[in-house]
């Protein structure tokens, strides 16, 4: 007997929380923007201190979600819960990595000027060659920031997802056809 929950069913639950995860993050990142544009002293710490409330927000979101999709379908494994994780955290992930290639592209001088700090902090330690590859690498940094963000994004969900999982749906491993599910589950 197969009480997976079906593929549907998840894409369907992970649409909302993917788009509020992006949003809390995109949020962040436009304060953070505004910030550097206009910096105030105290700034670096106000900063600091939104990075840090923005990664607590979303692992508590996080938790409300797979809990709220525990609490809507009781009949949810731990495998299940960890699926719908993995999608809220991918689908996220692209929604704040191309808003964040776009926020570059918008603004171009915002990459040049970073890359001129870099210049001037290291230019004299650089060759001719190291120069070169920079300059072609700040000509498609809105799309490295793309990858980079989708990347990093996907992977911290992924990972919070995995762990937040077995605390919504705790494994009972001493509950009778425990071991024969999880094994049907994993084949699939």
């Amino acid at each position: 007997m197969n009480n997976t929950i079906d593929f549907k069913t998840i894409w369907h639950s992970a649409g909302i929380p993917g788009v509020v995860l992006a949003a809390v993050s995109t949020a962040y990142l436009l304060i953070d923007f505004q910030l550097t544009q206009h910096p105030f002293t105290g700034s670096t710490v106000l900063v600091f201190c939104l990075d840090l409330a923005k990664i607590v927000a979303c692992i508590w979101l996080m938790y409300r979600f797979l809990t709220k999709f525990k609490e809507d379908y009781e009949e949810a494994t731990v495998f299940d819960v960890k699926r719908l994780g993995k999608w809220i955290a991918l689908l996220s992930a692209l929604i704040f990595a191309a808003l964040s290639m776009a926020l570059n592209m918008m603004h171009p001088e915002l990459v040049e000027e970073a890359f001129d700090t870099l210049l001037q902090t290291a230019g004299d330690n650089l060759d001719r060659n190291s120069l070169d590859a920079m300059e072609k690498m700040q000509n498609y940094y809105p799309q490295i920031v793309f990858v980079s963000q989708f990347i990093y994004c996907s992977l911290f969900g992924w990972i919070l997802s995995a762990i937040l999982a077995r605390k919504v749906a705790p494994v009972n491993p001493f509950a009778e056809g425990w071991k024969e599910k999880k094994n049907n589950e994993e084949e699939e």
